[in-house]
């Protein structure tokens, strides 16, 4: 199966948001590493969770690939994803309300391919700070300006977290741990 194939197989399954489709094409014991993941996914298991839970938050999410590198085991490409935000955001400790905004995001990711095909590997890069702005769920904050803890749950979600943080604008981001290096 060439790159593009890979690839437009997994645009297929997100297009049809079809989870189990999606994650078919990950091995068993495949990592994956999303910018709005503080860890990998790890395992198709896991990697099909997450994409029922993004499918659950945007049902009508579709992607566009833009281009496709294939090097064998190795596979990049660019997409633009859109959908409008009528599902619940499951995040790790809360459940916030659908925003009923829409998302236009550009991404590029690679995969690793394992012997069999499968994707033993995938990194996603894409503006996790502008997905939660689109959704308006945080603000650009000036450079300088402190982020103070918020309930989230005066703020509508299920479950109080107890990490979660507002800007001066009153827009609800999560924190990410610093660089691992």
């Amino acid at each position: 199966m060439s790159g593009a194939q890979v690839v437009q197989g997994l645009a297929a399954a997100i297009n049809r948001s079809d989870p189990s489709g999606y994650a078919a094409r990950y091995a068993v014991d495949a990592v994956a590493h999303d910018p709005c993941s503080t860890v990998p996914l790890r395992g198709r298991a896991a990697v099909e969770a997450a994409t029922a839970a993004l499918v659950r938050a945007v049902p009508d999410l579709q992607w566009r690939v833009r281009g496709v590198v294939d090097g064998g085991t190795w596979i990049a490409f660019q997409l633009q994803m859109s959908g409008i935000n009528d599902g619940p955001i499951e995040l790790t400790d809360a459940d916030l309300p659908p925003t009923g905004r829409s998302l236009a995001i550009e991404a590029g990711v690679f995969l690793q391919l394992g012997q069999d095909g499968l994707i033993a590997e995938a990194w996603r890069y894409y503006d996790a700070t502008g997905v939660a702005c689109q959704l308006g769920l945080a603000s650009r904050a000036s450079p300088g300006r402190d982020l103070r803890p918020v309930d989230i749950e005066a703020a509508g979600a299920s479950r109080t977290r107890q990490r979660e943080t507002v800007t001066d604008a009153g827009a609800r981001v999560r924190p990410r741990p610093g660089p691992r290096w």
